[in-house]
C-alpha cells in the first residue's frame, strides 16, 4: 500500500524560499520547532509582500493547501480581527497552549475563530518536524506502523484544515455583519468569497485527470444559441453552470427555444422560452453557460446517456456554479438572518464589546419587524421567501412548506449531487439577483450551511433566537446539508432518502458520488443508458448498490434507522434491507445518518465477503464478531464501547455490560465493519434459527456500534466462517 503524501504548508514555503535564496534557519530557531517555524512563516511573509512572488508562490498550492494558506494569512495579518500575532514570546506561548489542548474532535461551543487557526498554524509549520524524517523516506523503506503514523498525521491535518475554514468562514461574515451596522466601508473593491468546503467530494478523480470530459454542449449568452464545444478552445472554454430544478413540473407539451436543437421541456414553474434573452442580461464574466435543458439533449439517445453520465467532469470544469432558486422572491429575509447570526457570533466571541452587543439586540428587533411583513403567512418565518402557493392546492401547499421549509431546489435529488459536487456554488432568487452581505460578501451555499452548525446559532435560552433564523437551522437538517462541508459517499446516499426525482434515482447522485461503472460500461456497449430494470426496493439498481459496497466499504452498512429494527422483525422473516442505506417502506422507517469516517487508505473494510441478494438482504459467509452469542472474551481483552440507542449514542464499560443491559434473545451479535486504526466500527444484529435451514441464522440489524481507546487490537478481530442472513 502506497504511503499517503503530507502536504504540510511547511514544505510548499521551505521549497519556495529556499528556490529564491539559500535557506539557513538560525542556530537559536532550530532548537524549537515552533520558534523555527515561526521564523519560516515570517520570512515567507516578507517574501509575498511583492504580488508577483505572492501570486507564483499560491500557483504550487493544491486547493487543500489554497484555502488553509488564505486563511492562515489573514489571520496572521488581521484581515478580520483585531489581535494580530507577532513574532515574540506570547505568540510562542499561545501557539504551544493550543498544540497542546486541542485534540481532533473539541466541542464545537468551545472551537473558536484565533483557537483554531492557531491550531491549524502549529499543524502546518510545526508538526513536520517532528516527522520529516519519516516523511523523506521512501515508501518501500518504510515499517507498517510508520506507514499508519504518517497516515494518521495526514487525517489529523486534515480535521485541522476543516475546522480552521468553518470558523474563518464565520468570522468573515461577521466582520462583514459588523461593518453593515457600523456603515463602514467595504474592505476590498470587490465581493470576497470563500467556500467552507475544503474539497468536493475528494473521493472523484475527475479534478487530477489530464483528459477530463468536457460537455457536448454549451449555451453561448450573447449570440444566444447552443453550440458544440468541439469548435472552442480550452482556454475559450469558462462556463458558468446552472443548477436548479424543474422535472417534477414538467407540462405534456415541450416548446421550441430559438438555436436549441431539440424540444424543451416546458414546465408550470418558469417561462423557458424567455431565458435566452434573461441570460443576455446576466452581468456574467463570462460568455457561456451549462444550462441542462439547453445543453443536454432532451429525447433518449446516446448523446444524452454520455451527458448524464459525465455530471461531475461538467461541474468540475465549471468556473462557477450558480444555484438559480426560482420559486425565491428576494433575499432580503435570508441575507437579515445571516447577519443577525455573523453579530451572533461576535457576541460570543466579544462578550465584553459593548459595540456588539449593542448591534445584536437592535438587528434582533429589526429582523423580527422586517421579516413578517415579507413572510408568507405570521407562522411561516422562512428566510427563503418562496412563491405564495396559489389556485386549488394552495392550502395543502402551505402545509408541506411548514414541514418542508425553504426553496424546492432542496427537495430535489439531482441538486443534492450538484450541491456537493460544488458546495461554494452562489445563489440566485427569481431574478437571478445574487444573495450576498449588500457590497461586501457573497454567500455560498455551504457558508449558509455551516453558519446554521456553528456557534452562530447558539443562545442561552432558545426564545431569543429569531424565527427565522429557527428555519434555517432546519431546513439545513431537513434537507440533510450538515455535511456539506465534511462530505462523505454515504452523506450523499442517507441525504437522498429525503429528495424526489422524476427520474431513475441512481442516475441522479451516480456522478457526486463516483459510482458510475456500472452505467458507463453498459452505456459503452450499448450505446443508451442503463436500463435499470432491477431495482431493489423501487429504489436503486442492484448493479449501482454492489458497486457502491465495493467502493464504500464497511461504511456502507454503518448507518442508523428508525425506528430500530428488533428481533421480532427477523422472525417475520420479510426482507427489509436493514444493512441498505435506505428505507424499503418509508412509512415504517427512516435511514437518518450515517457514521462518517475520513476518507483514508489505512482504514480496512471487513465486509468484503457480504454479497447484497437482489430481495434486499445480505448473506454473510465471513465476519469479525466481537462479542454476542456463543463468542468467548479472553481477560483483558475488553474495554468500552459506544452503540446506538433511540438516544442517541449510549456508552458501557464493555460488549459484555451491553449484553447484559437487553433482554434474552435467541442470536445478538457485535460485528466489525471497518477497523481504523486500533478502532473498530460495526453493527449490532438479533435474530433466530432459520425454520428453512436450521444451519442459518435469519438477523436483521438493530444499530451501530464504535469502540472507545486502543483496547481492540487487531488479533481481536479475527474473521470467522458463518452462514447468516441478514434481512
Amino acid at each position: 500500500m502506497e504511503i499517503v503524501a503530507i502536504d504540510f504548508l511547511y514544505k510548499n514555503i521551505w521549497s519556495c524560499l529556499d528556490a529564491n535564496a539559500d535557506l539557513v534557519v538560525p542556530d537559536d530557531r532550530k532548537r524549537d520547532p515552533y520558534s523555527e517555524g515561526l521564523w519560516l512563516w515570517k520570512q515567507m511573509q516578507i517574501h509575498i509582500s511583492h504580488p508577483p512572488a505572492r501570486k507564483s508562490f499560491e500557483l504550487t498550492l493544491s486547493e487543500a493547501q489554497y484555502k488553509s494558506w488564505r486563511i492562515l494569512d489573514e489571520w496572521w495579518n488581521a484581515t478580520y480581527h483585531h489581535a494580530k500575532p507577532d513574532d515574540n514570546a506570547a505568540t510562542l506561548d499561545l501557539l504551544k497552549a493550543e498544540g497542546r489542548s486541542q485534540d481532533e474532535h473539541p466541542d464545537p461551543a468551545n472551537a473558536t475563530y484565533g483557537s483554531c487557526l492557531a491550531y491549524l498554524y502549529v499543524f502546518e509549520m510545526v508538526w513536520y518536524s517532528s516527522i520529516k524524517q519519516l516523511d523523506q523516506m521512501p515508501a518501500e523503506q518504510l515499517q507498517p506502523q510508520a506507514k499508519a503514523i504518517l497516515r494518521q498525521i495526514n487525517d489529523k491535518v486534515k480535521i485541522a484544515r476543516r475546522r480552521a475554514l468553518k470558523q474563518a468562514v464565520c468570522q468573515i461574515i461577521a466582520h462583514a455583519s459588523y461593518q453593515e451596522m457600523e456603515k463602514l466601508s467595504p474592505s476590498k473593491s470587490e465581493k470576497m468569497l470563500l467556500g467552507a468546503t475544503l474539497e468536493a467530494c475528494p473521493w472523484l478523480t475527475t479534478k487530477i485527470e489530464i483528459n477530463v470530459r468536457k460537455p457536448l454542449y454549451l449555451w453561448d449568452r450573447f449570440s444566444r444559441k447552443s453550440i458544440k464545444t468541439e469548435s472552442l478552445s480550452e482556454g475559450d472554454m469558462e462556463y458558468y453552470c446552472i443548477s436548479h430544478t424543474w422535472g417534477r413540473w414538467r407540462k405534456k407539451h415541450p416548446v421550441n427555444v430559438p438555436h436549441v436543437n431539440w424540444p424543451v421541456p416546458a414546465n408550470t414553474r418558469f417561462d423557458v422560452q424567455s431565458l435566452p434573452e434573461a441570460f443576455q442580461r446576466l452581468e456574467w464574466p463570462v460568455q457561456y453557460l451549462w444550462f441542462d435543458l439547453f445543453c443536454i439533449p432532451q429525447e433518449k439517445c446516446s448523446e444524452q446517456a454520455e451527458e448524464i453520465g459525465k455530471q461531475a467532469e461538467i461541474f468540475s470544469r465549471a468556473k462557477c456554479t450558480v444555484i438559480w432558486m426560482h420559486d425565491v422572491l428576494d433575499w432580503t429575509v435570508l441575507e437579515n438572518t445571516v447577519v443577525w447570526l455573523g453579530l451572533n457570533y461576535l457576541r460570543h466571541t466579544a462578550p465584553k464589546d459593548p459595540k456588539v452587543q449593542g448591534h445584536c439586540e437592535k438587528f434582533t428587533k429589526k429582523l423580527q419587524e422586517e421579516s413578517l411583513s415579507l413572510a408568507i403567512s405570521k407562522d411561516i418565518l422562512d428566510p427563503w421567501v418562496p412563491v405564495p402557493p396559489d389556485g386549488p392546492r394552495a392550502k395543502e401547499e402551505l402545509e408541506k412548506l411548514r414541514n418542508d421549509p425553504g426553496s424546492r431546489w432542496f427537495s430535489s435529488l439531482w441538486t443534492l449531487q450538484e450541491a456537493y459536487l460544488c458546495p461554494s456554488s452562489l445563489l440566485a432568487d427569481q431574478q437571478w439577483n445574487i444573495l450576498s452581505i449588500k457590497e461586501r460578501l457573497f454567500l455560498p451555499l455551504d457558508n449558509i450551511a455551516t453558519l446554521a452548525y456553528s456557534l452562530a446559532a447558539v443562545v442561552d435560552e432558545p426564545k431569543k433566537r429569531p424565527g427565522e433564523v429557527e428555519t434555517l437551522i432546519f431546513t439545513i437538517k431537513r434537507w440533510e446539508l450538515n455535511d456539506l462541508t465534511s462530505p462523505s459517499r454515504m452523506s450523499i446516499l442517507i441525504a437522498a432518502e429525503s429528495r424526489q426525482s422524476s427520474s431513475p434515482r441512481a442516475q441522479a447522485i451516480m456522478s457526486a458520488t463516483g459510482i458510475t461503472d456500472w452505467y458507463e460500461d453498459y452505456r459503452k456497449k450499448n450505446g443508451r443508458a442503463h436500463p435499470q430494470d432491477k431495482l431493489i426496493f423501487h429504489s436503486y439498481p442492484y448493479e449501482f448498490l454492489v458497486e457502491a459496497q465495493h467502493k464504500i466499504g464497511g461504511p456502507f452498512f454503518l448507518h442508523l434507522r428508525q425506528p430500530s429494527n428488533t428481533i421480532q422483525d427477523a422472525e417475520f422473516g420479510e426482507p427489509l434491507g436493514t444493512l441498505l442505506p435506505f428505507a424499503h417502506n418509508k412509512k415504517h422507517w427512516q435511514v437518518t445518518q450515517s457514521l462518517n469516517l475520513p476518507a483514508t487508505d489505512w482504514s480496512m473494510s471487513l465486509t468484503d465477503h457480504w454479497e447484497i441478494q437482489l430481495d434486499g438482504s445480505v448473506i454473510i459467509k465471513k465476519a469479525s464478531v466481537l462479542a454476542g452469542t456463543g463468542h468467548k472474551t479472553s481477560p483483558g481483552t475488553e474495554g468500552p464501547v459506544s452503540l446506538s440507542s433511540p438516544d442517541g449514542l449510549k456508552h458501557f464499560e464493555s460488549f459484555r455490560a451491553w449484553i447484559n443491559d437487553l433482554p434474552d434473545v435467541p442470536y445478538r451479535f457485535a460485528i466489525a465493519a471497518v477497523r481504523y486504526g486500533r478502532r473498530q466500527f460495526g453493527i449490532t444484529a438479533e435474530g433466530v434459527v432459520s425454520m428453512a435451514d436450521e444451519s442459518r441464522l435469519i438477523l436483521v440489524k438493530t444499530g451501530i456500534f464504535m469502540t472507545e481507546g486502543n483496547w481492540c487490537r487487531e488479533d481481536l478481530v479475527e474473521s470467522s466462517e458463518v452462514d447468516w442472513v441478514i434481512l
